[in-house]
């Protein structure tokens, strides 16, 4: 059968040559696109892989990683579970939540304090350390970030305290462990608050809810 002189004439040929021939590349460009996103993978963080409260210590059992896409991953995201086996989770922590560098103790931790007051003329915070309590109730007062300040036992000859130290910022304030509470303090007065509390329990009073100050 001969077929029309249209669809003979050169023109027409290359024309659905062309058109052919990008079809191609499309299809081949579809599955370069298609094999990479599989082989893609997306980061990896570290989560929780149960409920830990304040104040527990994190384990490698506690903790998995799963892959999530980068634009979710928090700032302070942790990627391996060695670097937060060992510290103490500062506020309660759900199932599934991605750990973070200021969800437990550490250097980054205690930045985020003194980067929070930044401007306030509050001292500058460098290390942790436990303290006694001697009103035990008083922890039920105390929350993750509130600023105290840290007195010695009432005296007892006239029943006075003496300050030792101010603008210390609670870490963790563990209803369940009453008897002591995490702060943060400069050197300076961590060594002094440390040495008195090795003698007697402390006495904390709070001077700014971590909540309040957030609002001013």
């Amino acid at each position: 059968m001969q077929l029309p002189a249209f669809f003979s004439r050169p023109g027409y040929r290359r024309s659905l040559l062309i058109r052919r021939f990008i079809a191609a590349i499309l299809v081949i460009v579809a599955v370069l696109v298609a094999i990479g996103g599989t082989l893609r993978s997306d980061p990896q963080v570290v989560v929780f892989s149960r409920a830990l409260a304040a104040g527990d210590t994190v384990t490698v059992e506690d903790l998995r990683l799963v892959s999530i896409p980068a634009e979710a991953i928090p700032d302070g995201a942790i990627t391996d579970p060695e670097a937060a086996a060992g510290r103490t989770v500062v506020t309660a922590a759900g199932r599934g939540e991605i750990v973070t560098d200021v969800r437990i103790t550490g250097s980054a931790l205690v930045q985020s304090f003194n980067d929070a007051a930044n401007g306030e003329g509050a001292p500058e915070v460098t290390t942790v350390v436990p303290v006694r309590l001697a009103d035990p109730a008083t922890v039920n007062l105390l929350s993750h970030g509130d600023t105290v300040t840290i007195l010695t036992s009432p005296s007892e000859e006239d029943g006075a305290s003496s300050v030792l130290a101010r603008g210390g910022r609670v870490v963790v304030a563990d209803e369940d462990n009453p008897d002591t509470v995490l702060i943060a303090l400069s050197e300076h007065d961590a060594q002094t608050v440390a040495s008195a509390s090795l003698t007697s329990p402390l006495g904390v009073v709070l001077t700014s809810a971590a909540g309040l100050a957030s609002q001013n």
